[in-house]
C-alpha cells in the first residue's frame, strides 16, 4: 500500500518540502499540499488522518491541532507542533523544528563568544528561543510588539560588540535593510528568500533557511518511520 503523507499550511504552493522527501523517502509514497486559507476550513484531525498517515503542518497552524494530538517529547513545553502520526488511533505530535535547530547551531558553530538577536515573537521565535536555552544561550527577542521602530531596525544600535548572530522567524515579507557588520551571522529560517539574500548577503554571512527545512523533514522520517514504512 502506497504510504501518503501531506503538508498542511496557507499559501504553501511555493512549498519544497515534496521534494525534500524525495530525496530522504526510500519507499513510494504521496506527499500532498493541503492550502487552507483560514483555520475554519481545516478538518478535524480524525478526518485527516483517516486519508494520510502522516502530516506535516507549518505556520500559521502549528498551533491548530493542540487540542487533538499527544505531544510527545517536548513539544508541549514548545506549544507547538509540526509533524504528527497516526499510531493505531492515537495522534501522537513533535516539532521536528526544535531538533533541527538545536543541531544546526552546533552545525553553524553559533556559540556565546555571539550576542544573538531573534527577530520576531511569533510561535517559531519560542521554538527558537527553547532550542538556544537547550545550548545555554542567552538572546534577545525583537519585534513589531516589543521593539519601537522595527521596521527601521538598526542592529548596529542595539549590540554591544561586532559578532552578532540574527536568526529572522519573521513572515516572508519582512526583509531587515539595516546596517550590520561584517562579522555578523544572519540565520534567516525562510528558505529561498532571494530578496533577503540579496539585501544581507552582501553585508554579511547570510544563511538561508534550506538546511532547517532539510534536517526537519530528516527527523520527521525517522518519527514516521516506526508506524508507518
Amino acid at each position: 500500500m502506497k504510504v501518503k503523507l501531506a503538508l498542511v499550511g496557507r499559501n504553501i504552493s511555493h512549498s519544497r518540502s515534496p521534494e525534500m522527501y524525495q530525496k530522504l523517502m526510500t519507499i513510494n509514497f504521496d506527499y500532498e499540499l493541503l492550502d487552507f486559507e483560514n483555520s475554519n476550513q481545516i478538518p478535524r484531525l480524525g478526518e485527516i488522518l483517516s486519508i494520510y498517515n502522516g502530516i506535516n503542518i507549518t505556520s500559521p497552524y502549528k498551533e491548530h491541532f493542540l487540542s487533538e494530538v499527544e505531544c510527545l517529547e517536548n513539544s508541549s513545553i514548545l506549544g507547538a507542533i509540526n509533524c504528527i502520526r497516526n499510531n493505531h488511533g492515537r495522534f501522537q505530535a513533535i516539532n521536528t523544528d526544535y531538533f533541527a535547530l538545536c543541531d544546526l547551531l552546533e552545525r553553524y558553530n553559533i556559540t556565546s563568544k555571539y550576542e544573538v538577536l531573534v527577530l520576531g515573537d511569533g510561535v517559531m521565535s519560542r521554538v527558537v528561543s527553547h532550542a538556544l536555552k537547550s545550548k545555554q544561550l542567552s538572546h534577545r527577542i525583537l519585534s513589531r510588539k516589543l521593539t519601537d521602530h522595527f521596521d527601521q531596525l538598526n542592529i548596529l544600535e542595539l549590540v554591544n560588540q561586532n559578532d552578532v548572530v540574527v536568526i529572522n522567524t519573521c513572515a516572508r515579507e519582512y526583509c531587515y535593510r539595516g546596517p550590520i557588520s561584517k562579522t555578523s551571522l544572519f540565520w534567516d529560517l525562510n528558505y529561498s528568500h532571494e530578496v533577503n539574500r540579496a539585501e544581507i548577503g552582501k553585508k554579511c554571512q547570510y544563511i538561508d533557511g534550506l538546511d532547517l527545512l532539510f534536517v526537519q523533514a530528516e527527523y520527521a522520517v525517522k518519527f514516521w518511520s516506526g508506524i508507518i514504512f
